[in-house]
């Protein structure tokens, strides 16, 4: 086309030079000097961003931070205080080298000074139900430590598991309500019953119901998804190496039916209206 006149060599030469100066900024041409993967300063950075995104929603009688000096048994008890939620990778997520949980993050921070007992409490599953020898278990633990942190909330729907719909955090479908689930409201009742000392930490994208169990404990804290080093940061306001500071995104009902589009009966609608 050139030869024949019907594009003019200085378009070519145009087009030329566009492609080669995007070349010449990228790896390209094997030009490119060597960046970092997970290098100490990004690790300072996801924690330092998890803190600050950890809300105090309650601190009565300032329980919290708790004092490494005073607390000779810490009872951590919750799913989530020991699963991960960042490794896996996906469309719109990093897949984190590692993930730091809060059983993890408490342990490392108060090393042999303190003993650090976990229980599980509850466990997933498809028919959104308690476990009955799991809240025993979580009970006895709670009585016989000075302070209970109770991990729990959502768990995000993006890492495969199969439990029923409406049980997660995810895309492409929507809770029923915003209760918590697998018999976490019963069992955080039952360990303040058991420890009055005892802290919530709750983990997910958004909130939850809290109506039954609130009055209940002294401290609260909407911990959302806090990445790799969000065990590190949880641990870090627990006992006071960190305030506190992150702020909500958005208004907490105190329960679905505040919302409009449940109280006026539009959801979930039908056939997509």
């Amino acid at each position: 086309m050139v030869n024949s006149g019907e594009v003019d060599e200085t378009v070519i030469d145009d087009k030329v030079r566009r492609i080669l100066q995007v070349m010449f900024k990228t790896p390209a041409l094997g030009n490119a000097s060597g960046g970092a993967l997970n290098a100490p300063e990004h690790q300072e950075i996801a924690r330092k961003v998890a803190e600050e995104a950890v809300v105090l929603l309650k601190n009565e009688n300032n329980l919290l931070p708790l004092s490494r000096e005073e607390i000779k048994t810490l009872a951590v008890i919750g799913h989530n205080a020991n699963r991960k939620f960042a490794e896996r990778g996906g469309s719109s997520q990093v897949k984190a080298l590692y993930e730091i949980t809060v059983l993890e993050g408490i342990q490392k921070l108060v090393g042999d000074g303190v003993e650090v007992v976990f229980a599980e409490g509850y466990q997933p599953n498809e028919k959104n139900q308690a476990d009955g020898a799991l809240a025993s278990e979580a009970i006895a633990v709670a009585e016989n430590a000075d302070a209970v942190i109770y991990v729990g909330g959502w768990i995000h729907g993006l890492d495969g598991m199969p439990w029923g719909k409406g049980t997660y955090d995810a895309e492409a479908l929507d809770k029923q309500d915003i209760k918590l689930l697998f018999g976490q409201e019963a069992l955080i009742n039952s360990i303040a019953a058991a420890n009055p000392n005892t802290a919530v930490v709750l983990m997910g994208g958004s909130n939850v119901e809290m109506n039954n169990w609130l009055g209940n404990v002294p401290s609260v804290l909407q911990a959302w998804y806090t990445g790799m080093e969000g065990g590190n940061a949880i641990a870090n306001i627990l006992f006071g190496e960190v305030n506190p500071s992150g702020k909500l995104p958005m208004t907490f009902a105190n329960s679905h039916m505040d919302y409009p589009s449940h109280k006026v009966g539009e959801y979930p609608g039908e056939n997509g209206r």
